[in-house]
């Protein structure tokens, strides 16, 4: 096994990049060998950046993979493949090219996975203890070029270092910041994080908002469109994108992508119209975040904490705030039922316009049945993409769907290939790992919780071991949250494989002809029905069989 190494080494330049000199330090093979020369062990490197802006700064792609190159030749490695991923840090189980690399490493192809830093593998370090783990139990070992990194159970059990500390300390800073948050509403103040609600700006001393004439005049004439004009919201985003009036998020919001326009959307103008703010009632405390990606999630409303009058003053008044809220409901209504209407249609949720590549929705037009682009609810208006007669359509697809229904040897083949590759070793080994870390975990909690009893009986200091405490508490909840991901991928792989076996059955016992519409629906989502459409020009794939080739085409 490769023990890495922490001395420092010199350093060279090597086309405008500072490279570890390959002169400065023996292999560890090399000594193990005393002198002998042993066949190269394989290594993969793995280089990632989160956004493809990334890819030409001095963590660029280009640059990890000349660190670790160097750092291969350095160790005696036989670089096998050098991976270039785009990926968050966050995720490691929806990555293909990271699984593809665990696999071969799990596959005894390579020894190593060499990375510059232990953060390009991951940002989550009960993911880095996982993969540690689980190269370790496959006979490899991960190596950082610029870091030396400790056992897997090392890095979960032992908060013996900055950084471990540092976690911990960042979870309970963040429960003080929402303590002080809620305490802040409670006595009748706002918040001052976060950007200024449009149409507002904050008195940060005096915890509460002052209005922005202009931005003010906008979110009445909204109101006054919805209410008094009854606008559509479609046309209303016509007006306000055709005036070139900026939306909310100008000024306030950095967007990733540098060429992206800001454009008025129904989210911004849902939330405008459905918030009590702009009538002049102050609700704090109403909102949480949740998950990794922090999704807002409204709370009940008995946890709602209402702050005095005057905190927020009112842009429009009660009434027309109400009216503007019976206006919104009606259009929900209405659009549940478009959306229970376009269940009844067959291919609802399997059409993709050819243009743009926008899903296709459902809906009557002139008397007819149709499938038209999703770009027409969008700021920026249709894409030219052409609407499609639905029963046409659907007639077609059906008739290639039930041709592949009566190939069951071909179902047969497609479900025998599936289940072969049903089970995932890479996966199902971090979940064995997850389930020993969090027993590992369990045994570490129970003898600090003793010694918590003796030393609370005997008067002894117990804050080092308190505060180990809570960096395994801690620890824990990342295990859970790592147990329910990869739960939740072992159940995507398994869902395709039950939903074809599901049709192969029934394509078996009923004849094609007889198929009512809730079969229809399942042969369609079994299948994986991808229907790409412009007009009369009509394309048809089975991505549940084979996405690249296309079934039938006019």
């Amino acid at each position: 096994m490769l023990q890495h190494r922490s001395e420092p080494r010199p350093h060279q330049e090597v086309a405008g990049m500072v490279v570890p000199s390959i002169v400065s330090r023996v292999s560890p093979l090399a000594e193990a060998n005393d002198g002998v020369r042993m066949e190269q062990q394989a290594a993969i490197i793995h280089c990632r950046v989160s956004h493809p802006n990334q890819r030409h700064r001095t963590a660029s792609l280009t640059n990890q993979a000349a660190f670790g190159s160097r750092f291969a030749i350095l160790e005696r490695l036989e670089i096998v493949r050098i991976t270039e991923e785009i990926a968050s840090g966050a995720s490691l189980w929806n990555r293909p090219l990271l699984a593809r690399d665990r696999a071969a490493i799990h596959a005894g192809q390579a020894h190593a996975l060499i990375v510059t830093d232990a953060d390009r593998l991951t940002r989550n370090f009960v993911h880095l203890a996982i993969v540690i783990e689980a190269c370790h139990r496959a006979g490899a070992e991960v190596l950082a070029v610029n870091e030396p990194l400790p056992s897997a159970q090392d890095m979960l059990l032992l908060p013996r270092n900055a950084n471990d500390f540092a976690r911990l300390e960042r979870e309970r800073v963040r429960d003080r910041m929402l303590q002080g948050k809620r305490g802040r509403a409670l006595a009748g103040k706002l918040f001052n994080a976060g950007v200024d609600k449009y149409g507002y700006r904050r008195d940060k001393q005096r915890g509460i908002r002052l209005i922005d004439e202009a931005e003010a005049q906008v979110v009445w004439q909204i109101f006054a469109w919805v209410t008094l004009d009854r606008l559509t919201f479609g046309e209303i985003l016509r007006r306000l994108n055709g005036a070139a009036i900026p939306p909310p998020s100008v000024g306030k919001v950095r967007f990733s992508d540098p060429e992206r326009t800001p454009r008025w959307g129904r989210g911004q103008l849902h939330r405008i119209l459905t918030d009590p703010a702009y009538k002049g009632q102050t609700v704090a405390w109403r909102w949480k975040h949740v998950g990794r990606n922090r999704y807002p999630l409204e709370r009940p409303a008995d946890e709602w904490i209402m702050l005095p009058d005057g905190v927020t003053p009112a842009i429009v008044s009660a009434e027309m705030w109400d009216a503007a809220q019976e206006r919104v409901s009606a259009s929900q209504r209405t659009q549940r039922e478009n959306q229970q209407k376009a269940k009844r249609y067959l291919l609802s949720g399997h059409v993709w316009c050819a243009v743009c590549g926008r899903r296709m929705y459902a809906e009557p037009h002139g008397g007819e049945p149709v499938y038209r682009c999703a770009s027409r609810q969008t700021a920026s208006g249709k894409c030219g993409g052409v609407q499609v007669h639905a029963p046409a359509l659907e007639t077609w697809v059906w008739t290639q769907v039930m041709m592949t229904l009566a190939n069951r040897v071909l179902l047969q083949a497609h479900v025998d290939a599936r289940r072969a590759s049903l089970h995932d070793p890479v996966l199902e080994g971090d979940h064995v790992i997850v389930q020993d870390f969090a027993a590992l975990l369990g045994k570490r909690q129970e003898r600090l919780t003793a010694y918590l009893n003796r030393a609370a009986h005997d008067g002894m200091s117990t804050e080092l071991v308190q505060r180990e405490v809570g960096y395994l508490e801690q620890v824990g909840r990342h295990l859970q949250d790592a147990e329910q991901e990869i739960e939740a991928c072992i159940a995507r792989i398994q869902q395709p494989v039950i939903r074809l076996e599901r049709l192969l059955g029934l394509s078996t016992t009923q004849d094609n002809s007889s198929y009512t519409f809730d079969q229809q629906r399942l042969a369609l989502e079994a299948l994986g029905v991808r229907v790409i459409t412009n007009g009369r020009q009509w394309q048809l794939r089975y991505e549940a069989l084979d996405a690249a080739t296309v079934v039938a085409e006019t």
